[in-house]
């Protein structure tokens, strides 16, 4: 009698569990069917560097927001990786292909050469209730609009590559509340009211490969110092990153860094002297007038040709290069110096 009792014990615990998995998977099911219905699908017209680093990003995000990204078949290694990469990527044979697979009310990026725009966009049969994002930094609205009719909600955007990494600012106009949630996905969307503003804030987009090239400098120049380049790299970066931990929090304060700036600056110290060297040789005229000729090409009022003159280095002991160097690496050191004393 003990024996069945037990026996019967177990076959209600079997029962009970049996019931409590079918119970658990069925709200799992109803879970994972509003997930999905959540969800979108999108698809990108041109793959270049920064859209595969856009499809990356979206796909790995802690709110990811497409179920299926569909892709145009152009720069066939590219796509191939992402989609041996992500189940979610989706190659299409054609761009008509991934306007189809976006169906009526579908997210569609744009993202091909500005040269190219007309001759890919203007043959395809776009839908009137799809939602165009153009990652075309030289194009505006309406000459989107002229080649993605009879589409209506067109916004612009510039993301940059930490996109991948979740971590982009993204520059959008005009606001757009669907644009914002998609870019705040992955980084921080800033919405833009007018395309002046958005222009203005390109522009320093713009000063991204200088940026890394003064970066790159810095860290050729104390390698040739006879520091090992690897530790050179990890100690310049480094000290470029806890430099802008505080400049990011000092830019709250609205004073474009003047604050920040003149507390680097001890009275005939080392940071006064090579910010004054930097302002005497115009670095910071050359680079306000650089942006201005960012803006005016932006415009369409200049165009850059295909043989670019260097810029002819300063007529001084000391390179212009070398300026920059010294400048940014003494205000590093001290700025390095007051984070550490203030969080260590």
């Amino acid at each position: 009698w003990s024996n069945r009792m037990r026996g019967q014990h177990l076959v209600s615990d079997c029962q009970f569990t049996k019931l409590r998995f079918l119970v658990d998977h069925q709200r799992n099911v109803k879970e994972k069917s509003r997930f999905f219905a959540s969800m979108e699908v999108a698809g990108f017209i041109g793959v270049g560097i920064i859209a595969d680093k856009m499809i990356r990003g979206f796909l790995t995000s802690s709110t990811p927001l497409f179920e299926v990204i569909y892709v145009s078949p152009r720069s066939a290694d590219r796509v191939s990786v992402l989609a041996q990469l992500f189940k979610q990527v989706v190659v299409c044979q054609s761009n008509q292909e991934v306007l189809d697979k976006c169906g009526a009310t579908g997210t569609v990026f744009l993202a091909v050469r500005p040269q190219d725009l007309e001759t890919v966009c203007a043959p395809l049969k776009f839908s009137e209730s799809q939602f165009i994002v153009s990652v075309i930094a030289t194009k505006t609205v309406e000459q989107i609009q002229a080649v993605v009719s009879p589409a209506k909600e067109i916004v612009l955007s510039v993301p940059m590559p930490p996109i991948e990494k979740g971590m982009s600012p993204t520059i959008i106009f005009p606001p757009n509340e669907k644009g914002k949630k998609i870019f705040d996905s992955v980084g921080t969307a800033v919405e833009v009211p007018t395309i002046e503003g958005m222009r203005a804030l390109m522009a320093s987009t713009c000063m991204m490969a200088p940026y890394y090239g003064i970066i790159g400098k810095m860290i050729q120049w104390t390698a040739d110092k006879g520091v090992d380049p690897t530790a050179a790299g990890v100690y310049v970066t480094s000290l470029i990153s806890a430099i802008h931990l505080d400049a990011h929090e000092a830019a709250k304060t609205g004073d474009c860094l003047k604050g920040l700036t003149k507390d680097c600056q001890t009275p005939g110290g080392l940071n006064e002297q090579s910010l004054r060297q930097l302002e005497s040789g115009d670095f910071f005229t050359q680079l306000s007038e650089t942006m201005d000729g960012v803006i005016a090409r932006l415009e369409g009022k200049i165009s850059l040709p295909k043989n670019v003159a260097p810029v002819q280095a300063p007529a001084s002991p000391v390179d212009g290069y070398t300026k920059i160097i010294l400048g940014i690496g003494l205000v590093g050191s001290i700025a390095l110096g007051a984070y550490l004393r203030k969080y260590y």
